[in-house]
């Protein structure tokens, strides 16, 4: 049941231009029993066509569920299209999923699971408009909340903990059933293992497909981790468990992971271990981490200043330029999407060649949870905006970042040529692989004023003057082009 008072959920667009900031609102009230975003199951960003993209959210009204899709113009994110499906009752905890099927038709696919069974509904976009016939059927056990469609079968993949009858132990029950469309059984299988072995509870339960292989994919919350899953038989074909227990990289959580065909990249939140007066100190950062098929060891990197704790939920590759992005929050002291802290969102884009940054949206509760970058050039993020500590509303939020995809030649271009560090830093900020004499740089705050600004004197930037904090550090080569990151002064 709703709790009174009734909070809202809305949906707000954002154009941003990186100067200046364009707000486009399409807002739509949404009842939700605790007005926050406490889960990364009730909301998909995905691409529509070339010219459109949609979002695909549930809304909770007074014992029902309304399914809401939403399709928006790439360039000015003006709504063009909006369906809205009701279901009869309100039923359990849901989770929605889309993907296009053999025919090439968008499929929305719904789980609402209640009294131990599966209710699944897959309806079809065709023609410009949602096909008012659908697929739907139930089955018995326990919550199928991961799902991947491959070669016109559905998976559907549930996760359970018990303790074994005999030995009192834990165990974790990761269930994988193949149906049709009409929800027949073809295959299943029950796999059993102790916590912590492969296809625990700790997987990241929607499998990518190996871009070599074929088999399903299951990324790791705990660790950079894979496990293969073969689609016929739904046997392990290969693992690779690993945990950095001795690096001074940790990670803690990682939400996303995407497949190429070198390996597996995950993203998440992670922890630095460092040594200082005498005493070990953790800092939280963006975590983010490869490994090769066939590797057993994972190359870890963190993301972001330390001592300001950060983290991502966001990740993803644009395949076409190599480019990846990671899309996080700062601080993040509270690990709970929910949490009542006031957060900015922070973007990471990087490339072999180096790293920049964006900050976006200050004094509010910002968390990235999607990326999408566009193949012609922009990156799109679906994130929320919670401050129900003090309105009682949460919003989500689509954002275009225009051009923010760079393409190789430019990497090479500009980030080869400058590296700044330390950072943090105290006195001196030192500026190495400088191409000419006059290159100027400009220091602002977080909320956008400007503290300093002149040229490189000496191959260094002094900051001396700056009282400790974050600041947003901008250098421009002699040909023009910018060069950002985030710098701490200590």
């Amino acid at each position: 049941m709703i709790s009174s008072p009734t909070f809202k959920l809305q949906l707000i667009i954002l154009l941003i231009n990186f100067i200046v900031f364009n707000l486009k609102a399409q807002q739509t009230d949404v009842s939700f029993s605790n007005g926050e975003l406490e889960n990364s199951q009730g909301h998909e960003l995905f691409e529509m066509s070339d010219s459109t993209i949609g979002v695909f959210y549930l809304r909770e009204k007074p014992n029902q569920w309304e399914e809401v899709i939403n399709i928006y113009d790439k360039t000015n994110l003006d709504l063009k299209q909006s369906f809205v499906t009701t279901s009869s009752s309100l039923k359990g905890y849901p989770r929605i999923y889309t993907f296009i099927d053999d025919q090439g038709d968008r499929c929305f696919y719904v789980n609402h699971y209640v009294n131990d069974t599966n209710h699944i509904t897959i309806r079809t976009y065709q023609n410009g408009t949602l096909n008012p016939n659908y697929r739907s059927f139930s089955f018995a056990g326990f919550f199928a909340s991961g799902f991947k469609y491959l070669n016109g079968e559905l998976f559907f993949i549930s996760l359970k903990q018990e303790r074994s009858d005999t030995s009192n132990e834990w165990l974790d029950h990761c269930h994988i059933q193949v149906r049709d469309f009409s929800g027949n059984l073809k295959r299943d299988k029950l796999h059993i293992n102790q916590h912590g072995s492969p296809l625990s509870v700790n997987i990241n339960v929607d499998p990518k497909v190996h871009p070599l292989s074929g088999n399903l994919v299951f990324g790791d919350t705990r660790a950079c981790n894979y496990t293969e899953v073969s689609p016929h038989t739904l046997d392990v074909v290969h693992s690779n468990i690993e945990f950095f227990t001795r690096s001074a990289i940790v990670p803690l959580y990682l939400p996303a992971f995407e497949v190429v065909p070198e390996g597996i990249e995950c993203a998440g939140f992670g922890s630095y271990r460092r040594f200082e007066n005498g005493n070990f100190k953790y800092d939280e950062q963006c975590f983010y981490a490869t490994k090769d098929w066939g590797i057993d060891t994972a190359k870890p990197r963190m993301f972001g200043p330390i001592n300001i704790a950060n983290g991502a939920y966001a990740f993803a590759i644009d395949r076409s330029s190599g480019t990846r992005f990671i899309a996080g929050s700062i601080p993040f002291d509270n690990s709970n999407i929910s949490g009542q802290e006031f957060r900015e969102a922070l973007i990471y884009r990087f490339t072999q060649f180096g790293t920049d940054s964006l900050l976006l949206f200050g004094n509010k509760n910002h968390v990235p949870l999607e990326l999408f970058p566009d193949p012609a050039g922009d990156l799109f993020m679906l994130s929320t905006y919670t401050d129900s500590w003090t309105t009682d509303s949460t919003f989500y939020v689509l954002t275009k970042l225009p051009s923010y995809a760079i393409s190789n030649k430019e990497e090479v271009q500009s980030f080869r040529k400058i590296q700044l560090y330390p950072n943090p830093a105290h006195d001196y900020i030192q500026v190495e692989g400088l191409i000419g004499t006059a290159v100027d740089y400009s220091i602002l705050s977080q909320t956008g004023q400007l503290m300093a600004k002149g040229s490189v004197k000496g191959d260094r930037i002094d900051i001396r003057q700056l009282e400790a904090g974050i600041y947003i550090l901008k250098v421009v080569d002699e040909k023009g082009d910018p060069f950002q990151v985030i710098v701490k002064k200590i």
